[in-house]
């Protein structure tokens, strides 16, 4: 009996060399196909835009200053020649000091209404320290005293006195209504001669009382 010997592998043909590959409508693209992969995105932040130069203004440095300020407030001019150099040092233009003078100015205001309210108080203080004195040293004949100094303003004082008096305060100083008392007293208990009703010859006595028979 001859052995048969079965052939598994053909001879090769055109089909087993290249492979039949189906037909396809589309085309199958490959993640790495001939086309050129893209690369990732480069975040917002990192990418480098051509941005335009800014056109930068040129700052005009006057020669010199002149500034507004608000109504019923004067500016010394010395006190802006003094700041003016600093200015001009700084390159600090006039609106730039216009600026400076809108916070400048409040600033300053607060500052001296306070100062002046300060000096009001310290004025009462020190004028009803006066009265409190002048009362204490008076003591119980502080109503007769008073009334003297009255009949003195009355008689030698003037509307421009008793402002002045009432203005500084001074009215209530012991020591001025002490004085002003003591004269008040003085002009009662003496008799003031009026000239007009006691004339006075400078030169001696009238000679036609002393000789009568004298020709006129």
């Amino acid at each position: 009996m001859s052995e048969e010997t079965v052939i598994t592998d053909p001879s090769p043909t055109a089909e087993n060399i290249n492979p039949v590959v189906p037909e396809t409508t589309d085309e199958v693209k490959t993640l790495l196909g001939p086309e050129e992969t893209p690369s990732p995105e480069t975040p917002a932040d990192e990418k480098k835009t051509e941005e335009e130069p800014k056109k930068v203004e040129e700052k005009v440095v006057p020669e010199k200053y002149e500034v507004k300020l608000p109504e019923g407030v004067e500016l010394d001019a010395a006190t802006l020649d003094l700041f003016s150099p600093i200015f001009k040092e700084l390159g600090i233009t006039n609106e730039g000091a216009q600026k400076l003078v809108d916070a400048y100015v409040p600033l300053i205001q607060s500052t001296v209404d306070k100062q002046r309210k300060e000096s009001q108080n310290d004025f009462k203080t020190i004028v009803s320290g006066w009265h409190a004195d002048t009362m204490k040293e008076l003591g119980p004949n502080a109503k007769q005293d008073l009334a003297a100094c009255g009949k003195v303003l009355n008689k030698f004082g003037s509307k421009e006195l008793r402002e002045m008096m009432q203005e500084t305060g001074v009215g209530n100083h012991k020591e001025l209504v002490k004085f002003m008392a003591k004269i008040g007293k003085t002009i009662s208990e003496d008799s003031v001669v009026d000239p007009k009703d006691n004339p006075v010859n400078l030169f001696g006595p009238d000679p036609k009382k002393m000789y009568p028979s004298m020709p006129q």
